[in-house]
Protein backbone atom coordinates (compact mmCIF):
# COMPACT_ATOMS: atom_id res chain seq x y z
CA UNK A 1 0.00 0.00 0.00
CA UNK A 2 2.69 2.51 0.63
CA UNK A 3 4.33 1.56 -2.66
CA UNK A 4 1.35 2.51 -4.03
CA UNK A 5 0.96 5.66 -2.30
CA UNK A 6 4.55 6.77 -3.12
CA UNK A 7 4.13 5.67 -6.60
CA UNK A 8 1.53 8.32 -7.08
CA UNK A 9 2.76 10.92 -5.46
CA UNK A 10 6.22 10.46 -7.75
CA UNK A 11 4.05 10.46 -10.82
CA UNK A 12 2.22 13.95 -10.26
CA UNK A 13 5.59 15.24 -9.42
CA UNK A 14 7.60 13.68 -11.97
CA UNK A 15 4.38 15.10 -14.38
CA UNK A 16 5.85 18.75 -13.93
CA UNK A 17 9.82 17.53 -14.96
CA UNK A 18 10.10 17.96 -18.76
CA UNK A 19 12.71 15.34 -19.86
CA UNK A 20 15.66 17.35 -20.85
CA UNK A 21 15.26 16.18 -24.51
CA UNK A 22 12.31 17.51 -24.63
CA UNK A 23 13.21 20.43 -23.25
CA UNK A 24 15.98 21.03 -25.79
CA UNK A 25 13.58 20.19 -28.60
CA UNK A 26 11.14 22.79 -27.28
CA UNK A 27 13.47 25.44 -26.41
CA UNK A 28 15.50 24.68 -29.97
CA UNK A 29 18.87 26.47 -29.15
CA UNK A 30 16.81 29.49 -27.85
CA UNK A 31 18.67 29.81 -24.67
CA UNK A 32 22.34 29.47 -25.87
CA UNK A 33 22.03 32.13 -28.73
CA UNK A 34 25.34 34.44 -28.83
CA UNK A 35 25.52 37.92 -29.84
CA UNK A 36 27.61 39.37 -33.17
CA UNK A 37 29.99 39.39 -30.14
CA UNK A 38 29.84 35.91 -29.42
CA UNK A 39 28.81 36.56 -25.74
CA UNK A 40 25.75 34.39 -24.86
CA UNK A 41 22.37 36.40 -25.10
CA UNK A 42 20.60 34.06 -21.86
CA UNK A 43 22.50 34.86 -19.12
CA UNK A 44 19.98 34.49 -16.60
CA UNK A 45 16.01 32.99 -16.16
CA UNK A 46 13.46 33.77 -14.29
CA UNK A 47 11.72 30.44 -13.70
CA UNK A 48 8.23 30.80 -11.88
CA UNK A 49 6.85 27.10 -11.24
CA UNK A 50 2.95 27.47 -10.40
CA UNK A 51 3.33 25.08 -7.33
CA UNK A 52 -0.46 25.64 -6.42
CA UNK A 53 -1.29 23.16 -9.36
CA UNK A 54 1.29 21.18 -8.49
CA UNK A 55 -0.22 20.39 -4.63
CA UNK A 56 -3.53 20.35 -6.05
CA UNK A 57 -3.05 17.51 -8.29
CA UNK A 58 -1.93 15.64 -5.36
CA UNK A 59 -4.92 16.79 -3.45
CA UNK A 60 -7.08 13.91 -4.40
CA UNK A 61 -9.62 11.52 -2.97
CA UNK A 62 -7.29 8.43 -4.27
CA UNK A 63 -4.34 9.84 -2.04
CA UNK A 64 -6.69 9.77 1.06
CA UNK A 65 -7.70 6.23 0.73
CA UNK A 66 -4.07 5.59 1.33
CA UNK A 67 -3.43 8.06 3.90
CA UNK A 68 -6.73 7.58 6.07
CA UNK A 69 -5.31 3.97 6.90
CA UNK A 70 -1.91 4.58 7.06
CA UNK A 71 -0.04 4.01 9.82
CA UNK A 72 2.04 6.95 11.54
CA UNK A 73 5.11 5.79 10.30
CA UNK A 74 3.85 5.76 6.94
CA UNK A 75 2.52 9.10 7.07
CA UNK A 76 5.74 10.27 8.19
CA UNK A 77 7.58 8.87 5.13
CA UNK A 78 5.17 9.99 2.78
CA UNK A 79 5.55 13.41 4.33
CA UNK A 80 9.42 13.40 3.72
CA UNK A 81 9.07 12.11 0.26
CA UNK A 82 6.53 14.20 -0.56
CA UNK A 83 8.96 17.04 0.18
CA UNK A 84 11.95 15.55 -1.45
CA UNK A 85 10.00 15.52 -4.82
CA UNK A 86 8.52 19.16 -4.62
CA UNK A 87 12.45 20.24 -3.78
CA UNK A 88 13.79 17.84 -6.45
CA UNK A 89 11.56 19.61 -9.07
CA UNK A 90 13.45 23.22 -8.47
CA UNK A 91 16.71 20.76 -8.88
CA UNK A 92 15.40 19.16 -11.90
CA UNK A 93 15.32 22.70 -13.74
CA UNK A 94 17.98 24.78 -12.43
CA UNK A 95 19.80 21.24 -13.99
CA UNK A 96 18.40 22.31 -17.21
CA UNK A 97 19.42 25.52 -17.17
CA UNK A 98 22.72 25.16 -15.61
CA UNK A 99 23.60 23.07 -18.18
CA UNK A 100 22.88 25.44 -20.52
CA UNK A 101 24.94 28.03 -19.28
CA UNK A 102 22.38 30.38 -17.79
CA UNK A 103 21.42 31.59 -13.91
CA UNK A 104 18.51 31.15 -12.48
CA UNK A 105 16.10 32.69 -9.68
CA UNK A 106 13.03 30.06 -9.29
CA UNK A 107 10.02 31.13 -7.51
CA UNK A 108 7.47 28.59 -6.24
CA UNK A 109 3.81 30.57 -6.47
CA UNK A 110 0.97 29.56 -4.57
CA UNK A 111 -2.38 30.16 -2.96
CA UNK A 112 -1.49 29.70 0.86
CA UNK A 113 -4.08 26.95 2.74
CA UNK A 114 -5.85 29.11 5.40
CA UNK A 115 -7.11 28.49 8.63
CA UNK A 116 -10.42 30.89 7.66
CA UNK A 117 -11.92 31.94 4.68
CA UNK A 118 -9.96 34.98 3.34
CA UNK A 119 -11.18 38.21 1.38
CA UNK A 120 -9.31 38.59 -2.32
CA UNK A 121 -9.37 41.78 -4.08
CA UNK A 122 -11.33 39.96 -6.48
CA UNK A 123 -14.18 39.01 -4.19
CA UNK A 124 -15.56 42.71 -5.06
CA UNK A 125 -16.09 41.59 -8.56
CA UNK A 126 -16.74 37.66 -8.26
CA UNK A 127 -18.79 37.50 -5.08
CA UNK A 128 -17.72 33.68 -4.08
CA UNK A 129 -13.77 33.72 -5.79
CA UNK A 130 -12.50 30.96 -5.18
CA UNK A 131 -14.95 29.46 -2.55
CA UNK A 132 -14.27 26.39 -4.78
CA UNK A 133 -11.01 26.05 -3.57
CA UNK A 134 -11.65 26.78 0.28
CA UNK A 135 -14.58 23.81 0.22
CA UNK A 136 -11.88 21.86 -1.08
CA UNK A 137 -9.66 22.31 1.91
CA UNK A 138 -12.43 21.13 4.71
CA UNK A 139 -13.80 18.36 2.27
CA UNK A 140 -13.66 15.38 4.84
CA UNK A 141 -12.31 13.58 1.78
CA UNK A 142 -8.96 15.43 1.73
CA UNK A 143 -9.09 16.31 5.13
CA UNK A 144 -6.03 14.10 5.68
CA UNK A 145 -3.92 14.60 3.11
CA UNK A 146 -4.36 19.11 2.63
CA UNK A 147 -3.02 18.58 6.39
CA UNK A 148 0.38 16.89 5.08
CA UNK A 149 0.32 18.84 2.20
CA UNK A 150 0.59 22.07 4.47
CA UNK A 151 2.76 21.03 6.88
CA UNK A 152 5.47 20.00 3.63
CA UNK A 153 5.13 23.09 2.70
CA UNK A 154 5.58 25.21 5.81
CA UNK A 155 8.81 22.65 5.92
CA UNK A 156 9.56 23.91 2.34
CA UNK A 157 9.75 27.37 3.32
CA UNK A 158 12.53 26.70 5.50
CA UNK A 159 14.49 24.23 3.44
CA UNK A 160 14.53 26.96 0.26
CA UNK A 161 15.57 29.87 2.23
CA UNK A 162 19.02 27.68 2.56
CA UNK A 163 18.96 27.44 -1.41
CA UNK A 164 20.42 30.20 -3.13
CA UNK A 165 17.60 32.01 -5.44
CA UNK A 166 15.01 29.79 -4.96
CA UNK A 167 11.77 31.20 -3.42
CA UNK A 168 8.26 30.16 -2.17
CA UNK A 169 5.56 32.81 -2.50
CA UNK A 170 2.52 32.35 -1.01
CA UNK A 171 -0.13 34.97 -1.06
CA UNK A 172 -3.25 35.18 0.56
CA UNK A 173 -5.74 38.28 -0.32
CA UNK A 174 -4.09 38.33 -3.72
CA UNK A 175 -4.74 35.76 -6.95
CA UNK A 176 -1.53 33.76 -6.63
CA UNK A 177 -0.82 33.46 -10.59
CA UNK A 178 -0.35 37.20 -10.15
CA UNK A 179 3.06 36.93 -8.77
CA UNK A 180 5.27 36.57 -11.44
CA UNK A 181 3.23 39.60 -12.82
CA UNK A 182 4.35 41.43 -10.04
CA UNK A 183 8.05 40.64 -9.75
CA UNK A 184 8.30 40.89 -13.41
CA UNK A 185 6.62 44.90 -13.08
CA UNK A 186 8.84 45.65 -10.35
CA UNK A 187 12.07 44.53 -11.99
CA UNK A 188 13.76 43.62 -8.63
CA UNK A 189 15.00 40.43 -10.48
CA UNK A 190 15.87 41.29 -14.08
CA UNK A 191 16.51 38.41 -16.45
CA UNK A 192 16.91 37.91 -19.93
CA UNK A 193 14.15 35.32 -20.49
CA UNK A 194 10.73 34.53 -18.49
CA UNK A 195 9.46 31.56 -17.94
CA UNK A 196 6.26 29.43 -16.42
CA UNK A 197 6.10 26.30 -15.74
CA UNK A 198 2.25 25.82 -15.08
CA UNK A 199 -0.69 23.23 -16.02
CA UNK A 200 -3.37 26.31 -14.98
CA UNK A 201 -5.22 28.26 -18.38
CA UNK A 202 -5.16 31.18 -16.15
CA UNK A 203 -1.51 31.33 -16.99
CA UNK A 204 -1.95 31.47 -20.44
CA UNK A 205 -2.40 35.39 -20.76
CA UNK A 206 1.24 35.94 -19.48
CA UNK A 207 2.31 35.11 -23.09
CA UNK A 208 1.10 38.48 -23.84
CA UNK A 209 3.84 39.76 -21.57
CA UNK A 210 6.76 38.33 -23.07
CA UNK A 211 6.47 35.17 -20.92
CA UNK A 212 7.31 31.61 -21.88
CA UNK A 213 4.98 28.96 -20.76
CA UNK A 214 5.73 24.98 -20.23
CA UNK A 215 3.48 22.81 -19.83
CA UNK A 216 2.22 19.07 -20.53
CA UNK A 217 -0.61 18.00 -22.62
CA UNK A 218 -1.73 14.77 -21.61
CA UNK A 219 1.77 13.15 -22.44
CA UNK A 220 3.40 16.14 -24.77
CA UNK A 221 5.36 18.49 -23.56
CA UNK A 222 4.45 22.13 -25.22
CA UNK A 223 6.43 25.02 -25.12
CA UNK A 224 3.43 27.78 -25.52
CA UNK A 225 4.13 31.19 -26.67
CA UNK A 226 2.48 34.40 -27.79
CA UNK A 227 2.41 32.62 -31.66
CA UNK A 228 0.75 29.30 -30.55
CA UNK A 229 -1.75 29.84 -27.73
CA UNK A 230 -4.54 30.80 -29.48
CA UNK A 231 -4.05 26.97 -31.35
CA UNK A 232 -3.05 25.85 -27.93
CA UNK A 233 -6.26 26.69 -26.59
CA UNK A 234 -8.13 25.42 -29.93
CA UNK A 235 -6.35 21.94 -29.86
CA UNK A 236 -7.37 21.49 -25.81
CA UNK A 237 -10.82 22.19 -26.97
CA UNK A 238 -10.55 20.17 -30.08
CA UNK A 239 -11.37 22.78 -32.51
CA UNK A 240 -9.87 23.84 -35.69
CA UNK A 241 -8.07 27.62 -35.84
CA UNK A 242 -9.49 28.89 -38.69
CA UNK A 243 -8.83 32.54 -37.91
CA UNK A 244 -5.81 34.07 -35.94
CA UNK A 245 -6.92 35.63 -32.85
CA UNK A 246 -5.45 37.58 -30.93
CA UNK A 247 -3.87 36.58 -27.74
CA UNK A 248 -5.04 39.84 -25.70
CA UNK A 249 -7.97 38.27 -25.89
CA UNK A 250 -7.16 35.06 -24.13
CA UNK A 251 -8.36 37.15 -20.92
CA UNK A 252 -12.20 37.80 -22.56
CA UNK A 253 -12.11 34.30 -23.43
CA UNK A 254 -11.49 32.84 -19.94
CA UNK A 255 -14.39 35.46 -18.81
CA UNK A 256 -16.89 33.89 -20.62
CA UNK A 257 -15.82 30.05 -20.42
CA UNK A 258 -15.44 30.11 -16.59
CA UNK A 259 -12.80 29.27 -14.11
CA UNK A 260 -13.86 26.29 -12.18
CA UNK A 261 -10.89 26.44 -9.70
CA UNK A 262 -11.83 30.65 -9.16
CA UNK A 263 -15.28 30.30 -9.01
CA UNK A 264 -15.60 31.76 -11.68
CA UNK A 265 -19.00 31.50 -13.54
CA UNK A 266 -19.44 30.98 -17.02
CA UNK A 267 -22.16 32.15 -19.21
CA UNK A 268 -24.53 30.09 -19.67
CA UNK A 269 -24.39 28.09 -23.18
CA UNK A 270 -21.14 29.90 -24.03
CA UNK A 271 -18.47 27.90 -24.34
CA UNK A 272 -14.98 27.81 -26.28
CA UNK A 273 -16.10 27.16 -29.71
CA UNK A 274 -19.10 29.50 -29.35
CA UNK A 275 -16.68 32.21 -27.94
CA UNK A 276 -14.41 31.48 -30.96
CA UNK A 277 -17.09 31.70 -33.63
CA UNK A 278 -18.14 34.90 -31.77
CA UNK A 279 -14.93 36.67 -32.00
CA UNK A 280 -14.94 35.77 -35.59
CA UNK A 281 -17.85 37.63 -36.54
CA UNK A 282 -16.10 40.96 -34.34
CA UNK A 283 -13.48 40.95 -36.41
CA UNK A 284 -15.39 40.41 -39.51
CA UNK A 285 -17.56 43.44 -38.56
CA UNK A 286 -14.90 45.38 -37.74
CA UNK A 287 -14.83 46.20 -34.16
CA UNK A 288 -11.91 43.83 -33.33
CA UNK A 289 -8.24 44.57 -35.55
CA UNK A 290 -5.51 43.63 -34.56
CA UNK A 291 -3.60 46.92 -35.46
CA UNK A 292 -5.08 48.74 -32.61
CA UNK A 293 -4.78 47.06 -29.59
CA UNK A 294 -7.37 49.49 -27.78
CA UNK A 295 -10.06 47.58 -29.98
CA UNK A 296 -9.19 44.41 -27.28
CA UNK A 297 -9.50 46.90 -24.04
CA UNK A 298 -12.76 45.65 -21.37
CA UNK A 299 -13.96 48.95 -22.29
CA UNK A 300 -14.19 48.63 -25.86
CA UNK A 301 -15.47 44.99 -25.87
CA UNK A 302 -18.29 46.12 -23.21
CA UNK A 303 -19.03 48.75 -25.51
CA UNK A 304 -19.41 45.84 -28.27
CA UNK A 305 -21.71 43.45 -25.82
CA UNK A 306 -24.29 46.12 -25.37
CA UNK A 307 -24.75 46.75 -29.30
CA UNK A 308 -27.95 45.41 -30.04
CA UNK A 309 -27.56 44.46 -33.28
CA UNK A 310 -25.90 41.61 -31.82
CA UNK A 311 -27.61 38.37 -30.86
CA UNK A 312 -24.55 36.96 -28.64
CA UNK A 313 -23.99 38.38 -25.07
CA UNK A 314 -26.04 41.61 -25.82
CA UNK A 315 -28.19 41.37 -22.21
CA UNK A 316 -27.13 44.11 -20.05
CA UNK A 317 -26.78 41.66 -17.41
CA UNK A 318 -24.70 39.14 -19.15
CA UNK A 319 -22.50 41.90 -20.85
CA UNK A 320 -21.81 42.89 -16.70
CA UNK A 321 -20.94 39.68 -15.47
CA UNK A 322 -18.12 39.28 -18.51
CA UNK A 323 -16.92 42.67 -17.41
CA UNK A 324 -16.43 41.86 -14.08
CA UNK A 325 -15.24 38.17 -14.87
CA UNK A 326 -12.90 40.00 -17.04
CA UNK A 327 -10.83 42.28 -14.47
CA UNK A 328 -11.37 38.76 -11.87
CA UNK A 329 -9.06 37.41 -14.71
CA UNK A 330 -7.01 40.23 -16.40
CA UNK A 331 -3.51 40.64 -14.42
CA UNK A 332 -3.30 44.50 -15.43
CA UNK A 333 -6.22 45.18 -14.17
CA UNK A 334 -5.29 43.27 -10.75
CA UNK A 335 -1.89 44.27 -10.73
CA UNK A 336 -3.48 48.23 -10.80
CA UNK A 337 -5.57 47.86 -7.99
CA UNK A 338 -2.76 46.05 -6.06
CA UNK A 339 -1.60 48.49 -2.51
CA UNK A 340 1.66 48.32 -1.29
CA UNK A 341 1.56 46.89 1.59
CA UNK A 342 -0.17 43.99 -0.71
CA UNK A 343 3.49 43.97 -2.91
CA UNK A 344 5.42 44.15 0.21
CA UNK A 345 4.06 41.36 1.68
CA UNK A 346 5.63 39.36 -1.92
CA UNK A 347 8.87 40.89 -1.79
CA UNK A 348 8.82 40.01 1.98
CA UNK A 349 9.10 36.45 1.28
CA UNK A 350 12.02 37.03 -1.45
CA UNK A 351 14.88 36.12 1.33
CA UNK A 352 18.09 34.06 1.16
CA UNK A 353 19.76 32.45 3.60
CA UNK A 354 21.98 30.51 1.27
CA UNK A 355 24.16 27.84 3.17
CA UNK A 356 25.21 24.60 1.87
CA UNK A 357 26.26 23.50 4.73
CA UNK A 358 22.89 23.72 6.41
CA UNK A 359 21.31 22.19 3.69
CA UNK A 360 23.55 19.21 4.14
CA UNK A 361 22.71 18.57 7.05
CA UNK A 362 18.57 18.96 6.48
CA UNK A 363 19.21 16.35 3.88
CA UNK A 364 21.43 13.82 6.11
CA UNK A 365 19.04 14.14 8.84
CA UNK A 366 15.29 13.97 7.40
CA UNK A 367 15.78 12.37 3.67
CA UNK A 368 18.30 10.09 3.91
CA UNK A 369 15.77 7.44 2.26
CA UNK A 370 14.37 10.31 0.27
CA UNK A 371 17.45 12.63 -0.82
CA UNK A 372 17.48 15.72 -2.05
CA UNK A 373 19.54 16.72 -5.42
CA UNK A 374 21.60 18.67 -3.48
CA UNK A 375 24.35 19.05 -6.29
CA UNK A 376 21.83 20.23 -9.09
CA UNK A 377 20.65 22.49 -6.88
CA UNK A 378 23.57 24.76 -7.04
CA UNK A 379 23.53 27.82 -9.35
CA UNK A 380 25.48 28.24 -12.20
CA UNK A 381 28.98 29.81 -11.80
CA UNK A 382 31.11 30.60 -14.87
CA UNK A 383 33.90 31.19 -12.37
CA UNK A 384 33.24 27.51 -10.92
CA UNK A 385 33.09 25.98 -14.53
CA UNK A 386 36.16 27.85 -15.78
CA UNK A 387 38.23 26.06 -12.37
CA UNK A 388 36.79 23.15 -13.47
CA UNK A 389 38.50 23.27 -17.27
CA UNK A 390 41.87 24.54 -15.61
Amino acid sequence: MVTKMFEIVDAYANSFKIKYLYLDKLFNNKLTETNKAGKQIVQTANIYINFESLYNSIRNTTIEKFVKVATKKELNELYRNMISNFINIVAHYRKYFSKNRIKTNIFLYYNAIPEHKIEYNNTALVENYRQHFFSSLTDLERLTVNSIIQEAISFMRIITEYIENVYMVSTDSVESSLVPMIINMENKYPANINIIISKDEYDLQYVNYNFLLVTKFKKDAVLITKKNVIKYMCFRNKFEEKRLINPLLIPFIISCNGNRKRSIKGVSGFRFIRIYKSLEKLYDAGYLNDDDEETFTITNIAHVLNQSNFNFLNRDDIANQVVRNYRAVDLEYQYDVLSDVQKEKIFDQLTDKTDPSTLMEINDRYFSDYPLMLMELNQYDIVDEMREQL
